[in-house]
């Protein structure tokens, strides 16, 4: 293959990756439409925190 060809290859993975949602933002909207939108909060807060329990640690 040569670098063009990588180079293609690599942005459409990039962007496979990037259009695709995570799994924090599987839970959120799980929750979301379940419990209503103070659950859907609740667990977006609890990803923060975590996220930030994580950073300082």
């Amino acid at each position: 293959m040569s670098y063009t060809e990588n180079l293609w290859l690599f942005f459409i993975l990039l962007f496979g990756i990037i259009a695709v949602p995570g799994m924090d933002m599987l839970f959120v909207l799980a929750n979301a439409l379940t419990g209503g939108r103070d659950r859907g909060l609740a667990a977006t807060g609890g990803i923060m925190l975590g996220g930030m329990v994580h950073t300082l640690n």
